[in-house]
């Protein structure tokens, strides 16, 4: 159950990208991500566990989302937001900190205290032939 919790609060929160504007909280524009997540964020399918999507206001993976409250601080290729971030198996959300790396231009890769950093995140751009990127 809290596996498919998790998954419908996973695509909720990205398909909620088309829904009303609001501010963003990153100040960047798109949808980027690793091959896996740019193919679940065209196709829908989210069922590839190596998936990593970034937008102005979301971070997902594979188990974990976290939607951004707030820009804590900007310079100059490092963006530092927290978020509402949610594990799967796990009933609470919990407050975090996202530390994301990097450019439009380069890549993004996104940090949690503790861990390693996620990517390289590139723009999600569908391809002419209907292949995905």
């Amino acid at each position: 159950m809290a596996s498919l919790h998790f998954t419908l609060t996973t695509v909720a929160t990205i398909m909620g990208l088309s829904g009303t504007a609001s501010a963003a909280v990153l100040p960047i524009v798109g949808i980027y991500g690793n091959p896996a997540g740019c193919q679940a964020y065209f196709t829908g399918n989210f069922d590839d566990d190596a998936y990593l999507l970034l937008t102005p206001d979301t971070f997902s993976a594979y188990a974990s989302a976290c939607d951004f409250a707030d820009l804590v601080s900007s310079s100059d290729d490092v963006l530092v937001v927290s978020g509402v971030c949610f594990e799967e198996g796990e009933e609470e959300s919990r407050i975090d900190t996202v530390t994301v790396m990097g450019s439009a231009d380069e890549a993004f890769f996104v940090q949690f205290d503790g861990l390693g950093p996620m990517g390289p995140l590139t723009l999600c751009l569908p391809q002419a032939a209907g292949t995905l990127t």
